[in-house]
C-alpha cells in the first residue's frame, strides 16, 4: 500500500474544507438571513386635488346651423256676411296693410211695419229690401292668394286666403344646456349666410318649440315655422330671429346664427369641473378637515366656455376648493349627492 504524498494530502483536506464551508454557508442563508426585509411604506398622496379662483378671459360666443325660411303667411277671413261681388286684388297681387281686397254684397229682406193692416183685402203688405256694401280689408302686407271666387256667398269668420309676406326669419336648433350657458344674453346675434352677404344683425331672437309653433318664450307671436332644412323635425328648443327687411336672402339657404358676446375681459373663474351648476348659481366644495366631508359653498355664476366658467360671488381670492364635483352618499338618506357636473355645458359648434 502506497502511502499518500504530503502535497495529496493537503489537497484533499482544503476540499473537504471547502465542501463543509459552503455547507454551513447554505445553512445559514436558509435558516438565518442576515437582514429582515424593511416593511413597505406608503408614500402616495392621497389629498383630493384642490383649485382657486384664478383670473380668465371666458368666450362664450356659441355658432349654431341655421336656415332661412318665409315668415308664416296671415289667414283673410270673412269680417261680414254676404256675396262677394268683387276682388280688388287677385290671386298673386301683392296688397298693402289696410288695402281693402274685396267687395261684399249684403241683401236684407224686412217687412215694412208702415203698411202693416193697411191693405183692406188683407193682402201681405210688400216687404222692404235693403242692400249693404262693405269692404274686406288685408291684414298684412304680402302676397294673395284666394280660395273663394266671385259670387261666392261667405259667413263671419271664414277663412277666404292667405297673404304671404315678403319678410324671412332664421331658425336654429339648439340645445337644452347652451341655453343656461347664454343665459340672459339670447337677445340678439348676428346672422352667417353661406356664400351670401357678411354676417348681419339678426334681433328680435325668440326661443321656440319645434313641431309646436304657438309655443315661444318672449313672445306669444314667435313660431318655429318649418325645421332646418337638413335638420330634425323633432321637438326641441329652438332659436328664431327676424331678418331685417333690407337684407336679400332666399328660403332654404344655409345659415350660422352666432350668438354671445366676444371675449370677456379677464374676470375671476374657476374650472367648469370644480362647480356644480351653471346658470345663474352654482355650489363648490370646500376640502374637508381631517377627512372630514367636504364642505357646500353657494356661489353666483357667469359666463362660461366649457372650460372654465366666471365666479362672481361666494369665494375669497386665494380660497381652495375641491378641483372636480365630489361623489359621495349622503348617510341619512343613503342617496349620492354631488354628480360631477354637467361635462357637456357649453358645447360649441364652430
Amino acid at each position: 500500500m502506497k502511502k499518500q504524498g504530503r502535497g495529496a494530502k493537503a489537497l484533499t483536506i482544503f476540499k473537504y474544507t471547502l465542501a463543509l464551508l459552503a455547507t454551513i454557508a447554505l445553512l445559514k442563508l436558509a435558516f438565518f438571513p442576515a437582514n429582515e426585509e424593511e416593511p413597505l411604506e406608503a408614500t402616495g398622496d392621497f389629498s383630493q386635488p384642490t383649485t382657486e379662483l384664478t383670473p380668465q378671459k371666458i368666450n362664450n360666443t356659441i355658432k349654431l346651423s341655421a336656415s332661412i325660411l318665409p315668415d308664416e303667411p296671415t289667414t283673410i277671413r270673412a269680417n261680414a256676411s254676404g256675396e262677394i261681388t268683387d276682388a280688388y286684388v287677385n290671386s298673386g297681387g301683392f296688397a298693402t296693410a289696410g288695402q281693402a281686397l274685396l267687395q261684399v254684397k249684403k241683401t236684407e229682406v224686412s217687412e215694412n211695419p208702415a203698411q202693416r193692416g193697411s191693405d183692406e183685402e188683407g193682402a201681405a203688405p210688400a216687404p222692404t229690401t235693403t242692400v249693404k256694401w262693405g269692404n274686406i280689408t288685408s291684414r298684412a302686407s304680402g302676397t294673395v292668394q284666394w280660395n273663394i271666387v266671385v259670387g261666392q256667398t261667405v259667413e263671419i269668420g271664414q277663412e277666404l286666403g292667405t297673404i304671404s309676406p315678403s319678410s324671412y326669419h332664421a331658425v336654429a336648433a339648439i340645445k337644452p344646456n347652451q341655453l343656461y350657458s347664454l343665459g340672459d344674453t339670447i337677445n340678439n346675434g348676428r346672422l352667417a349666410i353661406t356664400d351670401g352677404p357678411a354676417p348681419f344683425l339678426c334681433d328680435d331672437i325668440k326661443t321656440v318649440t319645434a313641431g309646436n309653433p304657438g309655443a315661444s318664450s318672449g313672445s306669444a307671436a314667435g313660431a318655429a315655422g318649418a325645421a332646418p332644412s337638413g335638420g330634425s323635425s323633432a321637438s326641441g328648443p329652438q332659436l328664431r330671429c327676424s331678418i331685417p327687411g333690407d337684407q336679400t336672402v332666399y328660403e332654404g339657404v344655409p345659415a350660422t346664427l352666432i350668438l354671445g358676446g366676444d371675449s370677456t375681459d379677464e374676470v375671476q373663474a374657476l374650472p367648469v369641473t370644480a362647480v356644480e351648476g351653471r346658470f345663474r348659481e352654482g355650489t363648490v366644495y370646500l376640502p374637508g378637515d381631517n377627512g372630514d366631508k367636504p364642505k357646500k359653498v353657494k356661489v353666483e355664476l357667469g359666463a362660461n366656455d366649457g372650460k372654465f366658467i366666471e365666479i362672481k360671488k361666494g369665494l375669497k381670492p386665494g380660497q381652495q376648493v375641491l378641483k372636480f364635483v365630489p361623489s359621495f352618499k349622503d348617510d341619512k338618506a343613503g342617496k349620492t349627492d354631488g354628480a360631477g357636473g354637467d361635462s357637456d355645458a357649453n358645447t360649441s359648434e364652430k
